[in-house]
């Protein structure tokens, strides 16, 4: 099981701490998403052909399962963002199949983040 991560949860970022157990397998791109500023303090991906978001992708190796539910609550799925499944591609072409979390909520045109301001910083 894996995630793909583009905000808080990155390396270096306030919520890194919920992946510290699992196992970072590096950079990478989820396909077909943009990236937007959806507060102050994060942001938030939105599906949108043609675009492309950076970030990191984990395994979740160490109680995947409740890794998974912790990171859920972190993230109001269900309300604020819903977990999905897509696919991840690394710094060596590989492919991943990942969760990553999408904003559920409307977002501001002029807060999108273009790929070459990419990865988010805090």
């Amino acid at each position: 099981m894996k995630v793909f991560v583009y905000g808080t949860l990155m390396q270096n970022q306030k919520a890194n701490f919920l992946l510290s157990r699992q196992k970072f397998l590096g950079p990478g791109e989820i396909y077909g998403f943009s990236l937007f500023k959806v507060s102050n303090w994060y942001p938030g991906v939105v599906r949108r052909e043609g675009d492309r978001v950076k970030g990191e992708i984990y395994e979740l190796v160490y109680e995947p399962e409740k890794t998974l539910a912790r990171l859920d609550d972190y993230e109001g799925e269900g309300s604020l963002y819903q977990r999905i499944l897509t696919k991840a591609i690394d710094l060596m072409d590989e492919e991943h199949e990942v969760f990553v979390y999408v904003y559920n909520g409307t977002v501001d045109e002029e807060k999108y983040i273009p790929y070459d301001q990419q990865p988010w910083q805090g």
